[in-house]
């Protein structure tokens, strides 16, 4: 195994820091699977649903007939991913190979950001420009009428979350990729840095 030399305290400090990191990246993708969820599921649920207006008895469709939701399908398929290898990736802190900071671990976790920043950032971009679900529900987050069937307030503030969390967890990629950095330093700070 080759190793990066760095002090037990640094070295402890960084891969605390990563594990956190990773804990947070677990927490808040799981968070966005169950959002997500909740949406998709209550889309699915009333998507054929109608509500009569009192007033002139007109029959109103509460969702579009081909309402394009794949966006939001992306998302919610790429953040169950995510969340199951933020458990795999919490797991393997249980090895010391993983744990420690060493050439396989940088490695490893430099690998991981990379395709989690790049993975967040196309989807993100997909979700935030493709997705008719997001501003339909925003769109009609005060139409009482569809309110009394699907609470659109809601799943609007559902989908926002899910936006706002998809950069979160992209500056969170950014961050564990820091700490491949700030491993390299220390290392070359004291003198050693074994080559991979």
């Amino acid at each position: 195994m080759s190793s990066v030399t760095v002090s037990p305290r640094t070295n402890r400090i960084i891969s605390r820091t990563r594990l956190y990191l990773r804990i947070l990246s677990f927490l808040l993708s799981a968070s966005m699977v169950a959002v997500l969820g909740h949406t998709v599921g209550t889309y699915l649920d009333t998507k054929d649903g109608v509500v009569v207006d009192d007033r002139t008895g007109v029959i109103l469709r509460v969702w579009l007939r081909n309402m394009k939701a794949r966006p939001t399908y992306v998302l919610l398929i790429v953040s169950s991913v995510a969340t199951l290898l933020s458990i795999g990736l919490i797991i393997s802190n249980f090895w010391k190979t993983m744990r420690q900071i060493t050439n396989i671990s940088n490695l490893a976790t430099a690998l991981v950001c990379m395709i989690g920043v790049a993975l967040w950032l196309g989807v993100g971009a997909y979700y935030k420009s493709d997705d008719i679900l997001v501003s339909y529900t925003c769109g009609l987050s005060n139409a009482t009428k569809v309110s009394k069937t699907v609470n659109m307030r809601a799943l609007c503030i559902e989908m926002r979350y899910a936006w706002w969390i998809i950069l979160v967890l992209g500056t969170l990629e950014l961050a564990s990729a820091g700490t491949v950095s700030w491993a390299m330093w220390a290392a070359k700070r004291k003198g050693t840095y074994s080559r991979i």
